[in-house]
């Protein structure tokens, strides 16, 4: 059940026809263009020449859409991907219905809201049902071999701590039309660094620590916050200004970290980048406008190359079940990652694969990590505050 629907990631995580989900999909929301442009991407996925999913939506539109889906209850499942400062009220309104639910981030702007998210996250577990956010992030293939160098001691030498001038991750992305109108309404979708940054703290969270509870009081600190604007159409007044560009500095664990957002007008699409900066090397990967990603690992010291050419070369061994043909090639002043297919793939994936994750949590609830509801907090503590910092630098 998918309500209110008003973001891209409502209809990607149908991307692909997923074992343990019916294939009757309900919508609830009123009619609008959030809702037409959700059942046009499904519309589009089910007709698509590759891999074409047969998705069959029962849409029921009118007022209170929320309200109605949870009297009714046609699944058990309820999918929230759209404004999210309406997110939280979505969430908590499910979780009192016992409904089980997959959101997607943001759902928490204020950190007025971080004890009610706590208690929603606590109401869940007493109620024996599944909250699950959306993280599509972990499951992008560059992003899952980039976990896997960092945690080599002969290929990283573990990561180095940094200072805010010269952090030892570094994760930013660059974002452009299309967007739904809402995005640029910052009470309905937030500030920046409390909205585009929220996958990139999680995506820090989970390379650095994985599998493992950060304490939001003890565990992060935030150093700094920055957000400034881009022109993104003529006003009456002057031109508009969205603030969709930011960047925050902090602490995991003693490791500086800092998250950037860009926002450009033009059509750049999605763009990531991450660099990793370990005692023995540094690794940086870029994903590029067209889906494709690069991947290159550099010694610190040059002396140490041809230990770091075996190291890699064991490791892209390693890795042939997942990604045949896999390995690195010397480019001088550094080794590239190279595939036969290259590391890109549809932007849907990795939602396929987190709704294929969340149907093994479902169906063995005891396998859900403990560590996920703090980090929850943390990242939420974290981003909402950020966003107070940027706020009032230029109030």
């Amino acid at each position: 059940m998918t309500v209110e629907p008003g973001h891209p990631h409502a209809a990607r995580l149908l991307h692909a026809a997923t074992p343990g989900v019916h294939p009757r999909a309900h919508v609830y929301a009123e009619l609008g263009p959030d809702l037409l442009d959700y059942l046009r991407a499904i519309d589009a996925a089910n007709r698509r020449a590759d891999r074409p999913t047969a998705w069959h939506l029962d849409v029921r539109t009118g007022p209170s859409p929320a309200g109605r889906c949870y009297r009714e209850q046609p699944g058990n499942t309820v999918v929230v991907a759209g404004r999210n400062r309406a997110k939280l009220d979505l969430v908590a309104g499910a979780v009192a219905d016992n409904l089980n639910v997959l959101v997607d981030p943001p759902w928490v702007l204020d950190a007025a809201d971080l004890p009610r998210l706590d208690g929603v996250l606590r109401e869940a577990e007493a109620r024996e049902v599944l909250v699950k956010e959306l993280a599509p992030a972990r499951h992008a293939p560059w992003n899952v071999l980039l976990r896997d160098l960092m945690r080599d001691p002969l290929v990283f030498g573990g990561l180095l701590a940094g200072s805010p001038a010269d952090p030892g991750l570094t994760l930013e992305t660059t974002h452009g039309p299309p967007a739904p109108a809402w995005r640029f309404d910052p009470h309905q979708a937030g500030e920046c660094l409390a909205d585009a940054a929220v996958p990139l703290v999680d995506l820090a969270f989970w390379l650095l620590f994985p599998q493992q509870a950060i304490d939001p009081a003890d565990d992060v600190e935030l150093l700094d916050a920055v957000a400034w604007p881009t022109p993104v159409a003529d006003g009456p007044g002057g031109p508009v200004l969205h603030y969709g560009n930011g960047h925050a500095t902090f602490t995991v664990r003693g490791a500086h970290v800092r998250v950037g957002t860009l926002w450009e007008p033009g059509p750049v699409g999605v763009v990531s980048e991450g660099i990793a900066r370990g005692g023995l090397a540094c690794v940086g990967v870029r994903q590029r406008a067209d889906g494709r990603a690069e991947m290159t690992v550099a010694a610190n010291d040059p002396g140490r190359k041809p230990a770091l050419k075996i190291a890699l070369a064991r490791r892209a061994a390693e890795w042939q079940a997942r990604h045949p043909g896999l390995h690195f090639e010397d480019r001088g002043g550094a080794f590239q990652l190279a595939a036969p297919h290259g590391l890109g793939e549809d932007p849907g994936e990795p939602f396929a694969r987190v709704l294929a994750e969340y149907v093994e949590q479902f169906r063995n609830p005891r396998s859900v990590p403990a560590w996920e509801h703090f980090n929850l907090l943390a990242k939420y503590r974290l981003t909402t505050r950020a966003a107070e910092v940027a706020r009032a630098k230029r109030d």
